[in-house]
């Protein structure tokens, strides 16, 4: 079975064994008036629904009690409430760890989520350093987030000792596991490479 195109008869189980651009699923939101904006897990769990129940999910809307914690003077000793990645929280930073300061994927997460331990902004400094220091680490590579199975195909392709010996190159390989059914990784294109 070949990738079908995304219209509002696809059953939800279909369309859960492809792969999607996230362009893809913007404009089938519009068309359908789902509401188009987050990331493209949630642009898919809304899609799945509607395909499921022909209902349109709203998006929740997470309500943030009490104000930014850069609202008011931040110290190593701030709890960690309502994180936001602005200017005032970059001059803490900057003040804690120099002008080479940069917001990294260890902070940005707590931009999206809230902790579910208590920690204050000296255990962000500590942990920023921690990350930092991983970087220079050998064989370190960033973490590929679960949306991202382009980057993470591409990355395991290039890897993979033995490509030059597999039939397509990595683009090639790209385009045949996303228009196939099943999970978009290496490991299944290798699957199904040794299938033909």
């Amino acid at each position: 079975m070949n990738r079908p195109t995304l219209t509002a008869t696809l059953s939800k189980e279909t369309f859960q064994q492809f792969y999607w651009e996230k362009k893809e699923l913007v404009a089938f939101c519009r068309e359908n008036a789902i509401p188009s904006n987050g990331s493209k897990q949630t642009l898919a769990e809304r899609i799945a629904h509607f395909l499921q129940t022909s209902e349109v999910l709203k998006p929740e809307k997470i309500k943030r009690v009490g104000p930014w914690d850069s609202e008011a003077p931040i110290t190593p000793s701030t709890l960690l409430v309502n994180y936001r990645n602005d200017t005032k929280t970059r001059a803490f930073f900057v003040s804690q760890l120099g002008e080479a300061f940069r917001f990294n994927a260890y902070l940005r997460a707590f931009a999206k989520a809230p902790p579910q331990e208590k920690i204050t902004y000296g255990d962000l400094v500590i942990g920023w350093k921690k990350a930092e220091t991983e970087k220079k680490e050998p064989g370190y590579q960033t973490k590929i987030g679960k949306q991202f199975e382009f980057n993470q195909f591409t990355r395991d392709y290039s890897s993979y000792k033995n490509k030059d010996k597999l039939p397509h190159n990595s683009r090639e390989a790209w385009q045949i596991i996303r228009s196939k059914p099943g999970p978009n990784t290496f490991e299944h294109y290798l699957f199904l490479s040794q299938k033909t």
